[in-house]
Order: structure tokens, then C-alpha cells, then sequence
């Protein structure tokens, strides 16, 4: 299992200069992991391979770079597993006019961050969040659980809702409910009412269930745009295939929609055409196709031949022959051959290979201006 972090982080200004800021805090994610990176002076990468409670990390991260180090912060976690299911966690900091538009997966933490959570560990997650970045508490209520050393949401959770009361009222309701996080099946399992789910979570657009359940539905697609669009250098690959019978032939139709830049080509193209030939149903696979420590040339090539080379792969193949054709009709000056397009090092563009109905260069140039 493949587990990396990419964080990017809106440093604060000070007086002695923000790289030497962000060396200090490199020095600080070191000890969550061995193999932390930096990148572009804001951006780290984190290898979190065979660590333990990776919430816990995220959350401790997340109370150790706010507000010190810097005033926003992204985070994005992709976990790649050989099995049928698959869990994915991240932060990611959204502007706010995408508020209250957002499907119900996606929550909303305060007026710039969403946390999006896929799993088992939402529950310890919301937690340890600390207090400063719940919306939609004031910054008068935030500033008083601070005054009590209530700075988590989990120390919020440890008093009693009469203690709450005596320091804050009728807000005592408010903050016992916000700092608990409920999510979205508990309270329509609990309620059973929309007026009721509505109160939880206002999320403007949503006039009755009917809408209610389709911004549901798209939740896995918004997520996988809007990290595609937003993370430079971070992209995931979402292989959702039904059966076994229909594998190969979905793969093989979802394999334009991946972006390749020129880093990444060689570290996880071969994860991905070795997972066309495996056995039994893919469920939700999510590839990070940056951040993964590099794979070498042999290897590389052995497991995109040992792949193409089965019957049952003939789809993936012609469907690379398409893409290698295209690249050198492209390039012809850097004409390239399987092995080639398997172990390219250095590209002067990104290659993109858009999906029209999902990317445009213009839709994607528009959102990453949006973003800055």
C-alpha cells in the first residue's frame, strides 16, 4: 500500500523570509515522516507508507502548522490498496462562493477549508480537529474556548452540555453539536428528517431530497475535479469497474482521462497497466501520480510487458499505441517508442490527454486563476 501526503501551505509572511520559515517547518514534518520533501517553497510531500493512525498525524499537522506556521493549508492524502475498497482523506481549501454548493460529502470546517473524508477514521479525525477551524463558530466563541483551554474539538467533547451551558448559554447547543461533527448518514439515520438534515448541514440549492441526493451522487466525481484542478502536481485516477467481465474494457476507456506530467510518467505508469491484467473486481482505486518514490527503468518496463503481454490486455495495448502515436505526432522531434514513453525523465509541457466532457484547457486555466 501506497500512502502520500501532498500539503500545500499559504505561509505567513515574516520578517526573516519565508523560505527559511518553510525549512523550519520542513524540519517539523520530518518527524511525522523520514522521507518529507519540499517543493516550490509551499508545497511537501510526505511518504506515510505503513504508518499508523494516519489521522491522528493529519490532525496533529494540522495543530502544529495553524496558525503559527501558516493562515491556509491543503492537505490531500491518496492510499492505494490491492483490495476492493479504498480510503482517501483530504483537506482542501475552497473559496467561498463553492460553499453551500458542495456535495454533502464534502464538509464544510470554516470559510476556506473543507474536509472531505472517505472511511473508517472521520469519526477520530473531527476530533482532533482543533477549535479555530470550525465554521460556523465566531471568532468571539472561538477566542472563549481558548480562554477555558478547551483548544479541540475533543476536549469540547469531554465536558458535560450543562458545563458548556453556564459559560455560554443558549451558544451551548450550537458549539456541542459543531464540535461532535456529525455526519451525514448519522443524522438521517437518527432523524429520519430532511427539515431536521437541512438544520445539520445548510447547504443552499438544496430544495427537497430529489437534489438533495444527486450532489450525493456526484460527490467521488467533484472531489476527483477539483483536486485535478487545484493540487498542481497531484492528480488521481479513478477506476470504478462494476464486474469482472467489464474490467478491462472500462479501464481501457477511463485510461484518457488521466493527466500525466513529466515526473510522473515513469513512477506510476506502470501501477496503472499492471492493474488492467489483475483478477477479481477494482472498487474506487485511487492512484497518486505524483509523490510516489520512483521506480527503476528495469522494473518499470518488466511490469508494463509482463502486463500488455496477456491476451486479456489487448484493449490497454492498442489504447497506449493510440496515446505513444499521438505523442510523437506531437513531438516529432522527440519521437518515442513503449519503452521510451515508459521511462521519459524530462518533459519541456505537461502531456494532457483531456477528457472533453470533463476538462477543457479553458475550464482548467479559469479554475486554477480562482484558486491562486
Amino acid at each position: 500500500m501506497y500512502t502520500v501526503a501532498h500539503i500545500y501551505t499559504g505561509l505567513k509572511y515574516r520578517n526573516d523570509g519565508y523560505k527559511d520559515f518553510t525549512r523550519e517547518a520542513l524540519d517539523m514534518l520530518t518527524n511525522f515522516s523520514p522521507r518529507a520533501e519540499i517543493y516550490k517553497d509551499r508545497e511537501f510531500f510526505l511518504d506515510l507508507t505503513g504508518a499508523k493512525n494516519v489521522h491522528k498525524i493529519l490532525a496533529d499537522l494540522t495543530e502544529l502548522l495553524t496558525p503559527a506556521y501558516c493562515d491556509t493549508m491543503v492537505i490531500s492524502v491518496a492510499c492505494t490498496k490491492l483490495t476492493s475498497r479504498a480510503c482517501s482523506l483530504a483537506v482542501v481549501n475552497m473559496p467561498k462562493k463553492y460553499i453551500g454548493t458542495l456535495p454533502v460529502k464534502l464538509k464544510v470546517v470554516n470559510k476556506n477549508v473543507i474536509l472531505a473524508t472517505v472511511g473508517p477514521d472521520e469519526k477520530n479525525f473531527w476530533s482532533l480537529l482543533p477549535v479555530h477551524l470550525l465554521w460556523p463558530l465566531d471568532n468571539r466563541l472561538i477566542r472563549q474556548l481558548q480562554f477555558l483551554g478547551l483548544n479541540s474539538c475533543k476536549q469540547v467533547q469531554e465536558i458535560s452540555l450543562a458545563e458548556l451551558a453556564r459559560h455560554f448559554g443558549s451558544q451551548a447547543h450550537f458549539i456541542y453539536r459543531y464540535c461532535r461533527g456529525i455526519d451525514y448518514e448519522r443524522v438521517r439515520s437518527v432523524t429520519g428528517s430532511d427539515r431536521q438534515l437541512m438544520r445539520h448541514y445548510p447547504l443552499r440549492g438544496c430544495a427537497d431530497r430529489l437534489q438533495w441526493d444527486l450532489l450525493f451522487r456526484q460527490a467521488a466525481d467533484s472531489l476527483a475535479a477539483e483536486l485535478s484542478a487545484r493540487l498542481e502536481g497531484f492528480r488521481e485516477l479513478k477506476l470504478t469497474v462494476q464486474d469482472e467481465n467489464h474490467r478491462i474494457k472500462t479501464a481501457a476507456k477511463k485510461f484518457n482521462r488521466v493527466l500525466f506530467t513529466s515526473s510522473a510518467i515513469q513512477t506510476n505508469l506502470h501501477l496503472l497497466i499492471n492493474r488492467l491484467s489483475l483478477s477479481g473486481p477494482l472498487c474506487s482505486i485511487m492512484i497518486c501520480l505524483q509523490g510516489i518514490t520512483p521506480v527503476p527503468t528495469q522494473q518499470t518496463e518488466l511490469f508494463a510487458e509482463k502486463a500488455l503481454a496477456k491476451p486479456q490486455a489487448k484493449p490497454a495495448r492498442e489504447k497506449l499505441a493510440e496515446v505513444i502515436e499521438n505523442l510523437n505526432r506531437k513531438y516529432p522531434s522527440q519521437p518515442v517508442s513503449l519503452g521510451g514513453f515508459l521511462t521519459i525523465s524530462r518533459r519541456e509541457k505537461m502531456l494532457q490527454l483531456w477528457d472533453p466532457y470533463r476538462f477543457t484547457k479553458e475550464k482548467v486555466k479559469m479554475l486554477g486563476e480562482t484558486y491562486r
